[in-house]
């Protein structure tokens, strides 16, 4: 498929979107969107992570020890335990479910499509986030640091494991937090700044449990941060679309 029908159908699902009066009819159109989206961007986007992934398997992943104490490396207070284990929780399911569950109510109140849009996003985004950290932990097999630490190994990797303590590379809760955070960027970037801080709380506190070293948790931000673009990309045009309607008023 050429880039000029790859940019004809993303011109037909963008112009319908917004419009979508039906939940499920505006989700169907929002995870095609994102299909063909990733497909014209394929090229950039394994280009990029090959890239990233490559640099950390090179500079950082054979300097990392299981018994890495980031704490002591960047001179930090060490945080309790139970607020570490607490913070890590949000991400399973609670920092997601509520930021849907807000963004669908307030959109009905104010009968706004573009704020249902964001929150229809906020779950194919995650969608998409947590194929992609599935099979890249299944193919890479990291043993987890707590567990290498436990078992007196060193930093372990076996390929197509399906154990979860060899599913340390990339952090999954880092992912998730990221890919929410920077989908509700799409609301307002200023607004909501203090979530980029929340979701960098969370890659700190894998760390500091011992679940993943710090180059799982640059990967899984990375592919958060990735997972969400396409709904960067539709919110800026969606924006320009707005300015150029009321310019022409």
């Amino acid at each position: 498929m050429s880039d000029n029908t790859h940019r004809s159908k993303l011109d037909q699902l963008e112009a319908g979107l917004v419009d979508s009066s039906n939940y499920w009819v505006q989700f169907k159109k929002l995870f095609l969107y994102y299909c063909l989206w990733y497909k014209s961007q394929a090229r950039f986007i394994l280009l990029s992570l090959g890239l990233l992934f490559l640099c950390l398997f090179l500079f950082l992943i054979p300097h990392e020890t299981p018994n890495f104490n980031l704490s002591e490396q960047l001179i930090l207070p060490t945080p309790p335990l139970a607020l570490s284990e607490a913070a890590s929780w949000t991400t399973e399911y609670l920092y997601h479910l509520l930021a849907i569950a807000l963004l669908l109510v307030v959109s009905t109140f104010k009968k706004s499509n573009y704020l249902r849009l964001i929150g229809m996003a906020v779950l194919v985004t995650l969608i998409f986030s947590t194929l992609s950290i599935r099979v890249s932990k299944v193919a890479f097999g990291r043993l987890r640091p707590i567990v290498a630490e436990r078992m007196e190994l060193s930093d372990t990797f076996k390929p197509f494991n399906l154990k979860h303590k060899y599913h340390s590379f990339p952090s999954g809760h880092t992912s998730s937090s990221f890919s929410t955070t920077t989908t509700l960027l799409s609301l307002n970037p200023i607004l909501c700044s203090p979530l980029i801080a929340y979701a960098t709380y969370i890659g700190y506190t894998r760390i500091h449990l011992r679940q993943h070293y710090p180059s799982d948790v640059i990967a899984g931000a990375s592919i958060g941060i990735v997972s969400a673009l396409p709904m960067l990309a539709l919110s800026r045009k969606i924006t320009v679309q707005k300015r150029k309607a009321r310019s022409s008023k």
